[in-house]
């Protein structure tokens, strides 16, 4: 748990950047990461297949720190756009706000986690999303900017 002291100062900071910050709720980061599927899993198969199309080229070649950069740009030229980014944000259900994006029962606890206690504070339906220690029934309305992270 954060203390109140760093919390509080995280969310200053976002509120005079213009930062909306809101958390996912318990034992659902795998199915609302939006970047995971739609950003970071096809990068990574790009840059393996990068990898191994450049060590298949010659026995002397080497991922390295003066091969690396090459690599990861190529992966990151194919792979990287702003309607991937999109695409990863609007299939989780957070922009535009579609609570029918994820299934109910992917925010029930990991069979891991699936103790009495872990139970009983499990919920069926979409949780609340916060903003800090503020409890909203939506999200706060995000404008997504994507010609400003190229």
């Amino acid at each position: 748990m954060y203390s109140l002291h760093e919390t509080l100062g995280l969310l200053e900071m976002a509120v005079q950047n213009n930062v909306h910050i809101f958390c996912l709720p318990p034992h659902t980061t795998h199915m609302l990461q939006p970047l995971d599927r739609s950003v970071f899993g096809p990068f990574n198969k790009q840059y393996n297949e990068a990898c191994s199309e450049f060590l298949a080229k010659s026995a002397y070649h080497v991922v390295n720190k003066g091969s690396f950069p090459a690599l990861f740009r190529k992966a990151w030229d194919n792979e990287v756009s702003g309607q991937n980014i999109v695409s990863g944000f609007r299939a989780r259900g957070i922009v535009p706000f579609n609570p029918q994006a994820v299934p109910a029962a992917a925010y029930q606890p990991s069979a891991a986690t699936d103790t009495e206690q872990a139970t009983k504070y499990a919920v069926s339906t979409l949780p609340d999303f916060c903003l800090g220690k503020c409890i909203f029934k939506t999200p706060p309305t995000i404008r997504f900017d994507v010609a400003a992270l190229f």
